[in-house]
C-alpha cells in the first residue's frame, strides 16, 4: 500500500511539476522526495503524507524569509509553504533528524505587453488587420478572440485578423505567471459581389444596335474599366462598349469595399467598305450594258439590288447592268457585318426602257408637242422622284425633285428655253425609271 501512494506521489509530482505553479514533496520512508529542486518565486511547495509520522521544518532559509515547522501524520498529512524571498531553503524533520531536503526559489518577473496595429483596424475582405504585440522577453504568446484562444497561428508576437472581432494576448512566462493585454477591435467588411450580364451577343457590328453591359443591382456604385484603365465617365449599373476589348466592373458597397468583376470579351466588328464603281457609261442605248464592279477586299461577299429588290443569283464582285434602274450593292465581311451602297442610277436613253400597260398609265405627259410648258400628270405616286429632261444622246438638259403623293400628282415645267428637238423625260424612283419621248417645237 506504502509502494502505491508513493508511485502515486511521484505521478502527481511529474503532472503538476509541467505546470511550474507547485512542487509536490512526498514524505516517506524515512525521506523527503524529490530531496532537492528548484521553483520559481511565487510557486508554490505542497508536503504530503505517504507513510509515517514526520515533520517538515526550516533549517536555514534566505533572510527575510517566513520560518515553518509542520507536522506531517495522520492528523494533517499535507503543508503547502508559499515563498516569499528568492534564495535556497534548507530543511528537515525534526522527528528523524537525518531526513532533510532543500530548494532554492529564483525570482521571476510578472509579463506584461501592450498590443498595437500596424495599420487600419477596419478592412475590407480579403485583406486583414496586422496586430502586434510588445511583450517582455521570454513570455509565451496566446492571441484571443473575444476572450477566446486562437487556435490557429495565434501564438507569434503578430497576428493577422480576418475576422470582425476583439483581439488580445494572453501572456505567460517561465514562472508561470500570466498577464492579459489590453483589446483592439478590429472590424473585417466583406465585399460586394461584382458580376457583369450582357444584353445580347458580345460579338456584334458597328453601327447596330450597341451591347448593353449591366452589373449586379444594389447599393452600390459603379467604374468600368477597358483592359487596365479606367473609363471616364462610365460611372452607372449599364454600359455600352463600342470598341472590342475587355470589359470589368468596380463595384464598391456602403462601406467601401470594392471588388473587380471578372473580363467579359467583347468583339466590335467593323462594317465593310460598300462603294460602286461603273466600268463604262452609265447612259446607254437599249441592248448595250455597263459593268458595275463593287470594291474588293478579303472574305467579302456581295448581292446586288435594283431599286428596292434583290437581284436573284447577282452576288458576284461585279454585275452586268441591261436595263435602267437604280443599282446598289450589299457588301458583307467575314465578320458577318454588311452594309449596302450608294445607288448608282442607269440610263436607257435611245428608246423607252420601261412603258406602261395602257390600261393603267403611271405618266401622262402633254402637250406633245410643246412649246412653252409640258404638263406631268402622275397616278398615285407614293415615293419621291427625280424628274430629269435629257436630250437624245443623253445631255441632261433640266431636273426636278418631286415629293411622293398617295394621290394623283400633277406638274408643269417649262421647256421654252430648251432648243427645239426630240426629248426623253425620265421619272427615277427607288422602284424604278419611266421614261416618256416628248417634242419641243
Amino acid at each position: 500500500m506504502k509502494k502505491t501512494i508513493y508511485l502515486l506521489s511521484i505521478i502527481l509530482l511529474s503532472v503538476l511539476q509541467s505546470h511550474a505553479t507547485k512542487q509536490i514533496v512526498s514524505v516517506a520512508n524515512f525521506s523527503f522526495t524529490p530531496s532537492s529542486f528548484t521553483i520559481n518565486l511565487g510557486d508554490t511547495v505542497e508536503w504530503d503524507l505517504a507513510s509515517g509520522s514526520h515533520t517538515a521544518s526550516s533549517l536555514t532559509i534566505p533572510v527575510g524569509a517566513v520560518v515553518w515547522s509542520a507536522p506531517i501524520n495522520s492528523s494533517t498529512p499535507t503543508f503547502i509553504y508559499v515563498p516569499a524571498v528568492a534564495g535556497t531553503y534548507n530543511y528537515q524533520c525534526n522527528i528523524h533528524t537525518f531526513m532533510q531536503g532543500s530548494f532554492t526559489v529564483v525570482g521571476c518577473t510578472p509579463p506584461s505587453g501592450q498590443v498595437s496595429a500596424s495599420g487600419a483596424t477596419t478592412v475590407c475582405k480579403p485583406l486583414s488587420a496586422t496586430l502586434n504585440c510588445n511583450a517582455t522577453s521570454g513570455a509565451a504568446f496566446q492571441w484571443q478572440k473575444n476572450g477566446v484562444n486562437i487556435t490557429t497561428n495565434g501564438n507569434g508576437s503578430s497576428y493577422n485578423a480576418t475576422a470582425t472581432g476583439s483581439y488580445r494576448v494572453k501572456l505567460t512566462n517561465n514562472c508561470g505567471s500570466t498577464f492579459i493585454t489590453n483589446a483592439i477591435s478590429v472590424t473585417v467588411n466583406a465585399q460586394p459581389a461584382s458580376t457583369i450580364t450582357p444584353a445580347g451577343p458580345t460579338t456584334y457590328c458597328k453601327g447596330t444596335t450597341p451591347l448593353t453591359l449591366t452589373a449586379n443591382s444594389g447599393a452600390f456604385t459603379y467604374k468600368w474599366k477597358k483592359g487596365t484603365a479606367f473609363i471616364s465617365g462610365a460611372t452607372a449599373i449599364n454600359y455600352q462598349p463600342t470598341a472590342t476589348g475587355t470589359y470589368k466592373v468596380e463595384v464598391t458597397n456602403a462601406n467601401g469595399c470594392t471588388k473587380l468583376s471578372p473580363g467579359i470579351a467583347v468583339t466590335v466588328n467593323m462594317l465593310p467598305a460598300a462603294t460602286i464603281t461603273p466600268q463604262g457609261p452609265t447612259t446607254f442605248c437599249a441592248g448595250d450594258h455597263v459593268i458595275l464592279e463593287a470594291n474588293s477586299g478579303a472574305g467579302l461577299t456581295y448581292q446586288w439590288k435594283k431599286g428596292a429588290n434583290n437581284i436573284n443569283g447577282a452576288t458576284l464582285q461585279t454585275l452586268t447592268a441591261t436595263q435602267a434602274g437604280i443599282y446598289k450593292v450589299i457588301v458583307t465581311n467575314s465578320g458577318g457585318c454588311t452594309k449596302t451602297s450608294g445607288g448608282t442610277t442607269v440610263t436607257i436613253n435611245c428608246r423607252e426602257a420601261v412603258e406602261p400597260p395602257a390600261a393603267e398609265p403611271f405618266l401622262e405627259l402633254y402637250p406633245n408637242p410643246a412649246s412653252q410648258n409640258i404638263n406631268l400628270n402622275f397616278e398615285t405616286l407614293d415615293e419621291s422622284a427625280q424628274l430629269e429632261i435629257r436630250n437624245i444622246t443623253g445631255q441632261l438638259m433640266m431636273q426636278k425633285q418631286i415629293a411622293s403623293d398617295d394621290g394623283n400628282f400633277e406638274t408643269s415645267l417649262d421647256v421654252s428655253n430648251l432648243p427645239n428637238g426630240i426629248y426623253i423625260m425620265l421619272v427615277k424612283t427607288e422602284s424604278g425609271i419611266t421614261s416618256k419621248r416628248f417634242v419641243k417645237q
